[in-house]
């Protein structure tokens, strides 16, 4: 007999006093292969080897997600017992036994989700719902609503996990979560990762929608909220200001060394640009006007030193998270990519480098921060400090950068505060 079913024999023994060790042998065993937990609303069951559910309807298994594949129990075995048993077990042998047939690591007890992965591309979906198992749908609107229709007749909460892919997934991201259901948009970038960490090499679309689900599983993801509709609107004016900001760049390039014909046909490109730029500062001013907060917001940032409508325009729509109670001027550098990553490994000390953020943010920041370089006294002052230190010019103006976010925090938030003159 297996060394797990001494175990249980001892366990048995000991709980029951009067049988020995040879009487709770002598009883039929029943397996508790436990290959997956079930859910039946809150009550969570675990299946036997001969088919039969283990606990009553009604109680609670603790170990969810927790192989027990090898442990054996008397047919009768009561699920606090079941339970007992599975806390004396070691970590040890649970992280052994789980790796075995798991090589993702269990869900954790505490989270009585499912995750769904949902891989997205132009014309279709690859859904995930279990592992091994997944199938795809049309990117449409009816195939978003037969996914909700699914996914609501499943027995637990369900969490779909995305990746962001550009504009082919709002669509089901914003159905999703009209529809009532948690969704999570993750970073390509972090998934990938994730792929690397468990040696995962092939890519397909079936293969990443399984990768979403473990995912989730894994590092449980924070949920996906669309933003405020005032925010949204703001940005996409934004975007569209930029697209062409960029358009006109591309035309006034080509005028160096352009023909006739190329320069007339440039010229008029350019101003064409100029035309839709200048309508849609219009609408944002006029967007603006219609949200006193807004206004308020942008009026109040544009009393710093090298921040003007453009600067704020660009915070309110692509960095509302500043607006929020909870939220920090630390957390808020993270985001827009002027926090320093340190470079250390035992004796090594590295530079400190920036990276990554909402480039949007930043570019704009970095254009206030050079002017306030040169035209803010207080922060004048503290490049020059920084400049007899011996720091190069892009360190300046990143502390300069992180400065301005601090600063822009700080009136957001806190009405009595005061500019120096």
């Amino acid at each position: 007999m297996s060394r797990n079913s001494d175990k249980a024999i001892g366990w048995a023994a000991a709980e029951n006093g009067a049988q020995s060790s040879s009487e709770a042998a002598a009883q039929p065993m029943v397996e508790v292969v436990a290959a997956r937990v079930l859910l039946r609303g809150d009550c969570q069951v675990v299946r036997a080897a001969d088919g039969r559910l283990a606990p009553e309807p009604g109680q609670a298994v603790r170990a969810r997600g927790i192989d027990l594949a090898g442990e054996l129990g008397p047919p009768g075995l009561h699920l606090g017992d079941l339970e007992q048993l599975t806390e004396q077990r070691s970590y040890r042998s649970e992280a052994r036994i789980a790796s075995r047939r798991h090589p993702m690591p269990a869900t954790p007890a505490t989270n009585l989700h499912h995750y769904i992965g949902v891989d997205v591309s132009k014309h279709f979906l690859d859904v995930a719902f279990e592992a091994n198992a997944g199938e795809r749908l049309a990117n449409l609107a009816t195939a978003h609503r037969e996914l909700i229709r699914r996914i609501r007749t499943l027995p637990i909460p369900c969490v779909v996990v995305v990746e962001s892919s550009g504009p082919y997934h709002h669509g089901l991201v914003l159905a999703l979560w009209n529809g009532g259901i948690e969704v999570c948009v993750v970073p390509p970038g972090r998934v990938r990762a994730f792929a690397r960490a468990l040696g995962l090499r092939a890519k397909t679309d079936r293969l990443d929608a399984q990768l979403l689900r473990r995912y989730g599983e894994a590092c449980t993801p924070p949920c996906w909220s669309p933003p405020a509709r005032e925010h949204a609107l703001l940005r996409s004016l934004l975007e569209a200001r930029q697209a062409l900001i960029e358009q006109r760049t591309d035309w006034h390039n080509r005028l160096e060394g352009a023909d006739a014909l190329m320069r007339r046909t440039a010229t008029a490109q350019i101003n064409s640009a100029n035309r839709h730029i200048a309508r849609l500062e219009a609408r944002l001013r006029a967007h603006l006007a219609q949200h006193e907060t807004l206004a308020a917001h942008a009026c109040r940032w544009q009393q710093v030193c090298g921040i003007g409508p453009v600067s704020a325009w660009t915070l309110l729509g692509f960095l509302p998270e500043i607006l929020e109670a909870h939220s920090k001027p630390s957390e808020l550098a993270g985001l827009v990519g002027v926090a320093p990553d340190p470079d250390e490994s035992g004796t090594h000390h590295g530079l400190r480098h920036v990276s990554g953020g909402r480039w949007q943010v930043r570019c704009v920041l970095h254009m206030a921060a050079r002017s306030a370089r040169e035209h803010n006294p207080i922060l004048r002052a503290f490049a020059d400090r920084l400049e007899a230190r011996g720091k190069p010019y892009k360190v300046i103006i990143t502390a300069i950068t992180r400065k301005l976010l601090h600063l822009l925090h700080r009136l957001s938030h806190d009405p009595d505060f005061s500019l120096a003159t």
